[in-house]
C-alpha cells in the first residue's frame, strides 16, 4: 500500500532578523508611520491621535494614494465604509489589526 501524501502548505514567514519582536499592533503602528512619512509634507508630528484630514491636511486623492499603499503593503481590502469610519492613525493601525485577524 503507497504512503498516504499530504499537499505541502506554505506559511507565512517573521522576518528574519535578530531583533527583538514586538507586539503585532506596535508593528503594524510602526509599518503606518513608516508609510505616512513621505507624504507628511508639513513634518506634521504623527500619533495615534493624528487626524488625516485635519492635522496632515491630506487631500482625497492623497487618502486615495494612502488607502492603496496600506491595502498593498497589508494585503487587505478596506472598504468604502470603513474608509469613512478612520479618521485618526490609530483607528487605521485598528482596523489593520482587525483585517489581518481575519485573514489568518
Amino acid at each position: 500500500m503507497p504512503p498516504h501524501s499530504r499537499p505541502i502548505t506554505l506559511r507565512k514567514r517573521g522576518p528574519e532578523t535578530n531583533e527583538p519582536t514586538m507586539p503585532d499592533r506596535q508593528q503594524t503602528y510602526a509599518k503606518v508611520l513608516e508609510l505616512i512619512a513621505p507624504l507628511n509634507k508639513k513634518d506634521v508630528p504623527v500619533t495615534e491621535a493624528t487626524r488625516f484630514a485635519q492635522d496632515l491636511e491630506w487631500d482625497s486623492l492623497t487618502v486615495l494614494d494612502f488607502v492603496a499603499t496600506i491595502e498593498d503593503e497589508f494585503d487587505v481590502i478596506i472598504s468604502m465604509n470603513l474608509q469613512a469610519e478612520i479618521e485618526t492613525v490609530g483607528q487605521l493601525v485598528d482596523a489593520i489589526e482587525r483585517l489581518t485577524a481575519k485573514g489568518s
